[in-house]
């Protein structure tokens, strides 16, 4: 993988990409925004959010602060993409909305100018609680962890949040805290445990691997940050993955299933991710033999996606792929 200067953002619990002063900043917009907007705009705006949120969820918002909340929290309001929040304030049709959105821009260029003039070269922040925004066109390696706030209540996460497995039962003692990005059960009668790594990916090529142990049943992959919480991994058109069940396996999206013959079982596994190319590879890490290209479109922030039924997932990241990695050759099919 090409070597490349990266800019990253550290951010906050629920924050959508956002972090300190920022953040800050945003609030006071917001705060000003939601004052104005009456409950016939506020019927419009949830209108046009149908696009991006569930109806069952919408119909819970109250006013027009938490609805905005709620897309942050899912990075549809990221610091570098106001388009959601600017079609939202002028189906209002009402001028001075627009006008701060206006005025909080050019603020908001203006700090980032600062931040540039700063900072030369990449330095590695302390990390968030929230997603970590990449848009690098290409780095050696990305560096993240597993998001325990996208995580399913029944998983469990050790040596800092790079290792996840499944606990059913100490999950009934634990405390685990609501949240609109949690995955949760749905109709899935063997539970939905699945996570998603504390990155969003707008750009680039990126490349990590993550070891299944003695994992037989597991999930592995990408998704669309703002994926239904509430849906399995590759049953959607927002996601991209690679399952296996026992001595099975399959790569899906939207639903739609290719089985694969991988013999014998891969150990650690490799995913190699061009948003531009809009394509994202499978590798046996320890052979570098490919096993399924998916090749699509991105169109919104991408995180990497995990379900685990059984042992556990382990994470290594911040490793520079090979070079020719696209040309290796593949598995029989």
């Amino acid at each position: 993988m090409e070597n490349a200067t990266a800019t990253t953002q550290t951010t906050g619990t629920h924050n959508g990409g956002f972090s300190g002063h920022h953040w800050d900043l945003f609030r006071t917009f917001l705060d000003q925004v939601s004052s104005k907007v009456d409950e016939d705009e506020l019927a419009i705006m949830k209108t046009v959010c149908l696009t991006y949120l569930p109806k069952k969820d919408l119909d819970t918002v109250p006013d027009a602060r938490t609805l905005f909340e709620e897309l942050a929290a899912r990075l549809l309001l990221s610091r570098d993409n106001l388009d959601v929040l600017e079609d939202l304030l002028r189906t209002c049709a009402r001028e001075d909305l627009i006008g701060k959105l206006e005025l909080y821009k050019q603020l908001r260029k203006r700090e980032m100018t600062c931040e540039q003039c700063s900072s030369q070269q990449y330095k590695s922040e302390p990390r968030g609680s929230g997603p970590e925004l990449v848009r690098s066109t290409s780095i050696p390696g990305i560096k993240f962890k597993f998001d325990p706030n996208t995580a399913h209540r029944s998983l469990k996460f050790s040596n800092k949040s790079t290792v996840v497995s499944r606990d059913v039962e100490g999950a009934k003692h634990r405390h685990v805290p609501k949240r609109p990005e949690r995955f949760v059960d749905g109709p899935y009668r063997a539970g939905n445990p699945l996570v998603l790594g504390d990155v969003a990916i707008t750009s680039g090529k990126h490349y990590w691997e993550v070891s299944v142990n003695e994992s037989t049943i597991y999930i592995i992959g990408i998704a669309y940050r703002s994926t239904r919480r509430d849906e399995r991994l590759g049953d959607n058109a927002t996601s991209w993955i690679l399952d296996r069940t026992g001595n099975d396996y399959e790569t899906r999206h939207a639903g739609k299933p290719h089985k694969l013959k991988l013999d014998p079982h891969p150990v650690r596994i490799g995913i190699l991710l061009d948003y531009e190319a809009g394509r994202v590879s499978f590798f046996d890490a320890e052979t570098r033999r490919k096993m399924y290209t998916f090749k699509d479109h991105f169109a919104n922030p991408v995180s990497p996606a995990f379900g685990v039924w059984d042992g556990e997932l382990t994470l290594h990241t911040g490793l520079k792929a090979i070079r020719d990695l696209e040309n290796q050759p593949s598995f029989s099919r």
